[in-house]
């Protein structure tokens, strides 16, 4: 799975899931900050992130991640079995 088609399902769960208006998600874009989801909504979003992607991460590996460009790593990292 490319990096452009990550970007695509983590957006699709923004703006279905959290409301999160499609031209707010870029790279650089915080999940905390320019989306302004908290600890509950950050839960959430692991969980269907999980789910969508059909991995399984602890909740303190998302620990460092602040923006949608550092998820994008993560996930393609986990896809390819890092």
């Amino acid at each position: 799975m490319t990096n452009d088609q990550i970007r695509e399902r983590i957006s699709k769960i923004l703006t279905e899931d959290f409301k999160v208006p499609a031209e707010r998600i870029h790279d650089e874009a915080e999940f905390r900050g320019t989306f302004g989801l908290d600890s509950l909504d950050i839960v959430d979003f692991i969980l269907l992130l999980q789910k969508d992607f059909g991995f399984k991460a602890q909740t303190s590996d998302y620990q460092e991640i602040r923006n949608v460009g550092m998820l994008v790593a993560f996930v393609e990292a986990k896809l390819d079995g890092v």
